[in-house]
Order: C-alpha cells, then structure tokens, then sequence
C-alpha cells in the first residue's frame, strides 16, 4: 500500500513538472520540448528538483538553463512553482555533488532580466533573482516574451 502511494505521488510530481516543461515549451515554440529535456535531465538533478515539489505544488515554468554565480557557470535545471523556485545543478570536476538552491517568492527582494553586456556574457539574457542570495540564471536569446513571461512566474505569489 505505501509502495503504490509513495508511486502515486512520484507520477503526480512528474506530471507537475512535465506541466513546467510544457509550459516553457509552448512559449519557446517547441512541443516536443516537455519529452526531449525530461529524458536527457541528469538524474540527480531530477531527484533534487522532485525532491523539492510537493503533491499540492503547481509548476507555471520548468526547463534547463546555465546558473551563473561568482564560483561556477555552469547547466542547470530550474523549476518556478507557485510559492518557489529550484535552481538545481551538478558541481565538481571528478567527484560531483548536486547543488540545489531553493529560493522562497515571499524572500525575493528583486526580480528582473536585462541582457548582458560584460565580457564574459555579452549578449546572453541573464534573469537575477535577489534573495538570501543572487542567483543569476540565463534564459533563452532573442526572445523577450519568455523572459517577461519567466519574470512574471519568478515575481508572482
């Protein structure tokens, strides 16, 4: 009986996040986005992400991205659900752990997206998150709507 509810809830949050990857994928233009990223996103970086919605949680956004901190620039995979977002992301060159950064919405001082113009970036769309702490996130290029749409998703409570 556990078994068959623990597995029920596992494809319910499944569902929860395929509905954030669908969602990405009709704003980029894409439908069969939701399949290709959730069969090529790195298991670990799956289970951290699972790890963090709930039964009850809604996902507007899900989909992979580039986190850019002062340490690491590096893939990642993010999910804004109704009250959070999840920045998750592999680290390490040879033995890897998992980082995962949960930031609370009612935490978030500011939100906003610009494009880059340091050396080291210029040109990408960067969204900053200001919370605990700043997490910089690089959305797709040339497409505005979806990061304003993101923005919105980030900002929403």
């Amino acid at each position: 009986q556990g078994e068959a509810m623990a597995q029920a809830e596992e494809n319910q949050i499944t569902d929860i996040l395929t509905d954030g990857l669908t969602n990405f994928g009709d704003a980029v233009g894409d439908s069969s986005w939701p399949i290709k990223q959730l069969s090529g996103l790195d298991r670990n970086i799956k289970d951290a992400v699972v790890e963090n919605i709930e039964a009850d949680s809604t996902c507007k956004f899900a989909f992979p991205a580039m986190v850019s901190l002062p340490d690491i620039r590096t893939d990642c995979f993010v999910a804004i659900l109704n009250d959070k977002v999840v920045v998750a992301w592999r680290k390490g060159l040879f033995k890897k752990t998992t980082i995962c950064r949960v930031i609370y919405k009612d935490t978030v001082k500011k939100a906003s997206w610009a494009i880059s113009s340091r050396a080291s970036t210029r040109g990408a769309v960067l969204l900053t998150i200001d919370a605990d702490e700043n997490t910089v996130i690089a959305l797709p290029k040339g497409k505005p709507d979806v990061a304003n749409a993101i923005l919105a998703a980030v900002r929403a409570k």
